[in-house]
């Protein structure tokens, strides 16, 4: 027995992989929303080039432009992610008590 390093609980593991899932989510968001949303400006027929779609939305609403209609996607996607990451962490842990290996 170590001093001091509790082993981890079944909670403590649970809440590690729901935090870990919504911060996937968070940051898949942060950084795939901007593609998407110049994306959608060049299928409503604002812009052919990509690069011109971007500057567009850049000279008229500033960088914030890119994060419109970010809170809608952010909770569900955090959501999603937080599941997956415990369902999955869950799934491991107990296959690795029967004495299963990946």
């Amino acid at each position: 027995m170590k001093l001091g390093v509790d082993p981890p609980t079944a909670t403590m593991k649970l809440g590690v992989d729901l935090a870990s899932g919504t911060a996937a989510g968070v940051s898949q968001l942060l950084v795939g929303h901007p593609f998407d949303t110049v994306k959608v400006r060049m299928q409503v027929g604002r812009a052919d080039v990509t690069a011109l779609a971007a500057a567009r939305s850049i000279a008229s609403n500033g960088v914030t432009a890119f994060y419109r209609g970010l809170a809608a996607p952010l909770t569900t996607v955090a959501a999603f992610n937080a599941i997956l990451f415990s369902s999955r962490g869950a799934a491991e842990r107990m296959l690795a008590s029967d004495g299963c290996r990946w």
